[in-house]
C-alpha cells in the first residue's frame, strides 16, 4: 500500500490514489475539500529540489504555469511545499491513457497524431511569453 493514500496536502488535497509514476515524481488522484472537486496532485520526489536556487525556481515557474491556459495542456491550479515534497496541483483529467489507448488499438490515426503534433509545437511557443515565467526571459 502507498504511504501516501490519505496523506493531506496544503491543508485541503486528500490523496486517494495513484494515477501514475515517472522520473521527477509521482501523479495522484487527489479531493480537494475547500472547493469540493478532484484534481491530480503530481507531488516530485523528496530531494528534487535543493533548496535554494531550485526551490525558488521551482516556486517561479509553478506560478507562471497556474497563469498559462491552453486546450491542449492539463492546467495548473495551484502548488506547494509540504516537506520533504513540492507538488502542483493540476486539473484531472479522467480517461484512459496514451500508452493504454494504443495497447489497445495500435497506433494513433494521422489525423490524431497530427492534431497532438500542432497543439504540441504551439503550447511551448505560447508557453515562452507567459509574463514571470523563465520561459520568457
Amino acid at each position: 500500500v502507498d504511504p501516501l493514500i490519505g496523506k493531506e496536502f496544503g491543508g485541503r488535497f486528500t490523496v486517494t490514489s495513484k494515477v501514475g509514476e515517472g522520473g521527477m515524481g509521482a501523479v495522484y488522484r487527489a479531493y480537494d475539500s475547500r472547493l469540493e472537486r478532484w484534481v491530480a496532485l503530481k507531488l516530485l520526489h523528496p530531494g528534487t529540489l535543493s533548496k535554494g536556487t531550485s526551490r525558488r525556481r521551482f516556486e517561479r515557474e509553478a506560478q507562471a504555469l497556474t497563469r498559462f491556459q491552453h486546450a491542449g495542456i492539463v492546467a495548473v491550479l495551484d502548488y506547494g511545499i509540504h516537506e520533504p515534497w513540492s507538488y502542483l496541483v493540476m486539473q484531472l483529467v479522467e480517461g484512459e491513457s496514451l500508452s493504454t489507448r494504443m495497447a489497445q488499438s495500435g497506433p494513433l490515426p494521422l489525423l490524431d497524431r497530427g492534431d497532438a503534433t500542432t497543439a504540441s509545437r504551439r503550447s511551448p511557443r505560447r508557453a515562452r511569453r507567459i509574463p514571470g515565467s523563465s520561459a520568457a526571459k
